[in-house]
């Protein structure tokens, strides 16, 4: 279910006092006591992922920029598809972000480019048969492709 205005405030509250750190030593449970004190969630997890991916004010939404794009293209070469431990190199960005940018537009894999070969056409076809609209899904029986140019492919047709 959706996260009332209350919860909000109460997250928000609750994080002002007990903070929002991660790991050995986190407030998560007293953070989800307190919102549940306030008509709210009781699980930590849906707390902390409200707080992280939504409501924490250091959270970058939109847009990247150039030098987020090199801090990411830098901190694969250094640790790999670790998302969480590049999301620490890119501020403001958190794991799901940055291992979306990275699939979807930097990954060197991708060939956003290249002409699509009727094989690829046949294919796209018997798989939107098979799942509907679902392009992240469909993408994964193409190397090459990502789920926003499997969509776009199919708009064309």
């Amino acid at each position: 279910r959706l996260w009332t205005a209350a919860e909000d405030d109460a997250l928000k509250e609750a994080i002002r006092l007990y903070g929002s750190r991660t790991g050995a030593g986190s407030a998560w449970s007293a953070i989800s006591r307190h919102v549940s004190i306030h008509g709210g969630r009781t699980n930590k997890k849906d707390c902390r992922k409200r707080w992280f991916y939504t409501l924490d004010p250091g959270l970058k939404k939109g847009r990247w920029t150039q030098d987020e794009d090199e801090a990411l293209r830098k901190a694969f070469l250094e640790v790999g598809a670790q998302w969480k431990e590049m999301a620490l190199r890119v501020p403001g960005r958190t794991d799901e972000q940055v291992a979306k940018r990275w699939r979807d537009v930097l990954s060197p894999d991708l060939v956003l480019d290249a002409p699509w070969t009727p094989e690829e056409d046949a294919l796209l076809l018997r798989l939107f048969k098979e799942h509907g609209p679902k392009w992240t899904k469909i993408s994964h029986s193409f190397a090459t492709r990502n789920g926003i140019a499997v969509r776009n492919r199919f708009r064309r047709f």
